[in-house]
């Protein structure tokens, strides 16, 4: 008789780390991550809009022209309701070519080419406003207006987008599924936690540049000009730190929430390992973006499609009854707001119009929901990387559910038997 022989297992996480990262998908297809992401994203972009209501009056032009800006919706873009501007192709076909996508715009001017990816749309999205700050050509009232931009949108996300890093963290630690309301509860509770790590060293730069805004002043005076190019080199070594501070924050503060999720800690240790692994691991942490930007891509087109196709069969399908000219003149009324002579149709069409932007914002609220939850297992296959520590440990959270064994309790005779008890109790690291 033959000897028998034993194919050994191949585990693919084991052997190519960066396919967890596909698990995002599922984890930001969840009903709780979506929920967190869709109102989330509507709170953004409606906090923005009227931030941007109250500055598009400013004397100067750029300040208005930012202000409309704000008010962009980017998951509606008017007649063909195709999706959000700067990821969907404007036409009807299912692969688009890279002509196909037009651009939108944001705070930082950038202009979306074929190559966009929604991974990094986002990222841009949420970093614009901060960036938008230190623009030496910024105005001070420009300067208000993207400081309040920035904090609402710190605010919100670090209440709901939390939410979403902490789902992520125990779906992919231990394969709980926690739902709305704990994410919620979490990142309510934590809230100052999330805040503050992005916040301290954001403080840190604006007090490093206090004594150069000194100089500055003292600047408008020529005498003062010529010891302002003496005291030069002390005004660079400023600069350095606090672009040391600000880069590491750019490509950094999406880890910090993660951190915080994953390890259950305070804002100092998520800056600090934020900033560690930005800096000792550069090449790695962009190949896990990489990755993630492909995974948007392909799962987004796919998303996309299914609004689509929801938009389209829905009209199609009540065409049949009111025909293809009536079925056009509602739309007329829906997107350009005409027909105000018969306030019911063009009530009625206004309705339809709610509802169809809903869809395209709970497709757009996606993105959010796959970046948060692809930076979580990015932050786990980075701390592996760095400290050696196995993705699947996490820090339980006193309010998370514990698994394992149910406790013992002796009977009438002395004899161990399984407790009926269910609560959940603490536990220790996973």
């Amino acid at each position: 008789m033959a000897d028998s022989v034993r194919v050994a297992q191949i585990d693919l996480q084991q052997l190519l780390p960066w396919t967890r990262i596909v698990f995002a998908v599922r984890i930001a297809l969840t009903p709780a991550a979506l929920v967190l992401a869709t109102i989330a994203v509507f709170a953004t972009f409606s906090g923005w809009s009227a931030i941007g209501y109250l500055y598009e009056e400013s004397e100067n032009p750029k300040v208005r022209d930012a202000a409309k800006e704000l008010q962009v919706r980017p998951w509606w873009v008017g007649d063909d309701r195709s999706g959000p501007q700067n990821v969907i192709p404007s036409t009807a076909g299912v692969i688009p070519s890279p002509d196909d996508f037009r651009p939108t715009p944001s705070f930082s001017r950038w202009k979306p080419t074929g190559s966009t990816s929604p991974f990094l749309d986002v990222w841009e999205k949420l970093s614009s406003p901060f960036v938008a700050m230190f623009n030496a050509a910024q105005s001070a009232v420009g300067f208000s207006m993207y400081l309040l931009a920035s904090l609402w949108a710190l605010l919100v996300w670090s209440l709901l987008g939390s939410g979403i890093t902490r789902l992520a963290a125990l779906r992919l630690a231990r394969g709980d599924q926690i739902g709305f309301r704990a994410a919620l509860v979490h990142g309510i509770r934590r809230w100052p936690a999330y805040v503050t790590s992005v916040l301290i060293p954001l403080i840190a730069t604006l007090c490093i540049a206090v004594l150069p805004a000194i100089l500055g002043l003292l600047m408008r005076n020529d005498f003062f000009v010529m010891i302002g190019g003496i005291l030069w080199p002390l005004v660079l070594m400023a600069a350095t730190v606090m672009t040391i501070l600000l880069l590491g924050l750019f490509f950094g503060w999406p880890l910090m929430w993660p951190t915080i999720s994953v390890e259950n800690t305070d804002p100092f240790d998520a800056l600090s390992r934020a900033y560690s692994y930005t800096y000792q691991r550069p090449f790695r942490y962009l190949w896990y973006v990489i990755v993630a930007t492909f995974f948007a891509l392909l799962s987004f087109m796919v998303v996309w499609l299914f609004a689509k196709t929801v938009d389209e069969l829905a009209f199609w399908s009540v065409s049949w009854g009111t025909g293809i000219e009536r079925m056009e003149d509602i739309r007329n009324a829906m997107n350009d707001g005409t027909a105000r002579s018969d306030w019911m149709r063009e009530t009625g069409a206004m309705l339809i119009r709610f509802w169809i932007e809903l869809v395209y914002l709970v497709a757009y609220a996606f993105l959010f929901s796959y970046f948060w939850s692809a930076m979580t297992v990015i932050y786990t296959l980075l701390r592996k990387d760095t400290d050696g520590t196995e993705p699947g440990e996490i820090s339980l959270d006193p309010t998370d559910p514990v698994r394992g064994l149910p406790p013992l309790q002796t009977d009438a005779a002395g004899v161990p038997a399984v407790s009926d008890l269910t609560t959940d109790r603490p536990g220790p690291t996973v």
